[in-house]
């Protein structure tokens, strides 16, 4: 019975990233943020954790906390947003990239680092 729910999770998943990669970005960002504070209302477990986190730190100040944890939520959206968006991209989209520093190598692999939005692609 597990398998069959980690399996139907999965594909939700799936199914989510690639609903979520289509949605134009002024509409994500509206959605996200929505989703944002619906994420701060509902999960007050680790709202409570991040509250108490950011307390003790000091680094923000106690009125900033709420709007700061929904920030965080909305940056976790969106890395998942990209995420999807990257994980189906066309590969046409490797016509567009530009190279530099190239060097000629005498050995058998070649290694290249990229940064594509949040990123990196190796």
């Amino acid at each position: 019975m597990k398998k069959i729910r980690y399996l139907l999770e999965v594909i939700g998943g799936i199914t989510a990233l690639l609903l979520v990669s289509l949605i134009p970005d002024l509409i994500a960002e509206r959605l996200f943020r929505f989703v944002a504070g619906l994420l701060y209302l509902v999960n007050k477990k680790h709202r409570k954790i991040a509250e108490t986190n950011l307390k003790l730190t000091g680094l923000v100040s106690p009125k900033e906390i709420p709007h700061f944890i929904q920030e965080v939520y909305k940056n976790m959206l969106k890395s998942a947003r990209e995420l999807g968006r990257f994980t189906f991209f066309e590969k046409s989209i490797l016509k567009k990239c530009r190279f530099h520093e190239e060097e000629k190598f005498d050995g058998q692999r070649v290694f290249f680092s990229a940064h594509l939005s949040n990123w990196e692609l190796m």
